[in-house]
């Protein structure tokens, strides 16, 4: 029988990814603060941004959330097992992704560009952010094909 845990909601956002992460993204916190505005608040939504938006939390939150919400900066399309998510502090990677154990996870949206892609090479090996996800525990997970430049201009 399945056991049923009541949902939680964390959003996730790095505007000031730390150094040589990429560029600053302007409307991270003002997607991070509608995002949670529609969230019901039966799902006790909570938020980690800027300093807080650290690897290690990024980790926890995925570990004890059933829905995520994530807004940074993400990707390594030539070596696809070095995708990442840019937090203030240093990378979270698809290694710690995937190490991750995730047992109430359900679903997550991925606001961050080329997560659903892999490598350019052998594009039939699905090995990317969005994946990595699922390996961890996500039953549901909403990730992109493209690049935005709408996230570094704040006119998401």
């Amino acid at each position: 029988m399945k056991h049923h845990v009541s949902p939680s909601f964390v959003a996730i956002g790095q505007g000031e990814p730390g150094a040589g992460q990429g560029e600053a993204l302007l409307a991270v916190e003002s997607e991070l603060e509608l995002v949670s505005k529609l969230v019901p608040a039966t799902a006790n939504p909570t938020t980690l941004s800027g300093a807080a938006a650290t690897r290690a939390s990024a980790l926890e939150a995925l570990q004890n959330n059933t829905w995520v919400h994530l807004a940074c900066h993400a990707t390594d399309r030539e070596q696809p097992y070095n995708s990442h998510f840019a937090m203030r502090d240093q990378p979270l990677t698809l290694l710690d992704i995937m190490e991750n154990d995730a047992p109430q996870a359900e679903f997550a949206f991925l606001s961050a560009c080329h997560t659903a892609v892999g490598d350019e090479k052998t594009p039939d090996e699905v090995i990317h952010l969005a994946a990595g996800l699922q390996f961890s525990g996500f039953k549901s997970v909403i990730g992109t094909l493209w690049w935005s430049t709408t996230m570094s201009q704040g006119t998401l």
